[in-house]
């Protein structure tokens, strides 16, 4: 009979590392599902099409004082010296105004009346601006034209669409020329007659809330026509030739204070403002990932430093087997059979417990199911390569005794 570590306490010891073992494993499943669910979320996020484009863009809030401006006429000959001003920066291909920034969210949602009808209701998202915003964030016209110079103050009044507003209410026609009011979203709800925009465009959807939710319908109205939403504040879209915004934000704070020194701004980069709206979803993967890598490294090292006290303990063992004819290899694997037992339990109650937990956090993923077959595979392949990597080293390095050695201790 080979001499082997007693049964006994040994045994029992074994029993409790492999304990150990199998719950680290487990544990580390859990976690590592966690962070590859949030991780592939966050991915699906950044590579979905928010109807816009910013990373050429500057964004400046801008708040002209009602006391220094005080009707709506005086906004629009502030916004159009202001835009007139920014185009001229060097360096600047496009400038506009609207009333918020894709992704930022804050933007009026009611009622409208559809074909010149007041008795024909709808419902959409309420949006100002100029042609310059739609051009400067890459916002793509379908159909029809953009707000342009010939849409003053006087003229009759016009609107830009989305396209699902369009898909909406005018599913087989053109929507060109149809109709549309603003519903009680600015002070013409009461007029009588109620004042209607003709559709000139159609443009396609824009993630105005977040970059989570699609795109709304929504109706864009032009800032000269309806500029009640911009004299509490606005934001000036500036969009950078060279492709860096940042290069640019000097020269739009200096043609701001040519315009009026006096007028509070704020200004960042329309990637800044995305990144901000994703804040919250960064945090929790960051935080998730760094708990899930600390729980891989611990089963790592646990499964490593187990799997090595066993060889040690079995040292003779190995060296009797290999004097009596047993091959390195043989013993290698009887090393790493013994070794995975607990890999593999530990590995099932995690794919189990991953399975049952993932499914509270539904609310933190975005078009990815919280049991996701390839996450699951992938993170569970990740683990099992991890652990036969912590038990080849030790397990090799038991076939390394010398029989000769081992033989005339005995």
């Amino acid at each position: 009979v080979l001499r082997t570590e007693s049964r006994g306490q040994g045994g029992h010891k074994r029993k409790i590392w492999n304990a150990l073992v199998a719950t680290e494993v487990a544990l580390a499943m859990v976690l590592l599902t966690g962070s590859g669910l949030l991780i592939k979320s966050f991915s699906t996020i950044l590579s979905e099409d928010g109807g816009f484009d910013a990373t050429d863009v500057a964004v400046a809030s801008v708040a002209a004082n009602e006391i220094k401006y005080p009707d709506e006429g005086d906004h629009v000959r502030f916004w159009d010296e202001l835009l007139r001003t920014a185009e001229a920066i060097p360096g600047v291909s496009r400038a506009g105004v609207a009333m918020r920034v894709p992704a930022g969210g804050g933007v009026p949602n009611g009622r409208v009346h559809l074909n010149g009808d007041p008795s024909q209701l709808g419902n959409a998202d309420y949006m100002v601006a100029s042609g310059g915003a739609f051009e400067a964030l890459d916002i793509h016209l379908l159909q029809g034209r953009l707000f342009d110079e010939r849409d003053g103050p006087s003229s009759p009044h016009v609107v830009v669409v989305t396209r699902s507003f369009a898909d909406q209410y005018w599913p087989d026609e053109n929507p060109i020329g149809k109709q549309v009011s603003a519903g009680g979203m600015d002070r013409f709800w009461n007029a009588d007659p109620i004042p209607f925009g003709t559709i000139v465009g159609v443009v396609s959807d824009v993630r105005m809330r977040s970059l989570i939710r699609p795109g709304q319908p929504t109706v864009f109205w032009n800032y000269r026509q309806r500029p009640g939403r911009i004299m509490s504040g606005a934001f000036l879209v500036v969009e950078s030739a060279t492709g860096n915004p940042s290069g640019i934000i000097g020269g739009v704070r200096n043609a701001i204070a040519t315009v009026d020194p006096d007028v509070p701004i704020r200004i960042s980069e329309m990637n800044d403002i995305v990144a901000v709206t994703l804040a919250s979803r960064r945090f929790t993967l960051y935080t998730m990932g760094a708990f899930a890598f600390i729980a891989l490294f611990l089963a790592t090292l646990g499964i490593y430093g187990v799997v090595s006290y066993a060889v040690a303990k079995r040292t003779r063992e190995m060296g009797v087997r290999l004097a009596l004819g047993a091959t390195g290899r043989s013993v290698q694997m009887m090393v790493m059979r013994g070794a995975m037992v607990p890999v593999v339990l530990g590995l099932g109650v995690g794919i189990a417990s991953a399975w049952a937990l993932s499914r509270l956090m539904t609310g933190l993923l975005y078009q990815i199911s919280p049991t996701d077959p390839a996450t699951f595979l992938g993170v569970a392949s990740l683990l099992l390569t991890t652990a036969v990597a912590a038990c080849a080293i030790p397990a090799y390095r038991g076939t390394r005794v010398d029989p000769m050695v081992t033989m005339r201790e005995e």
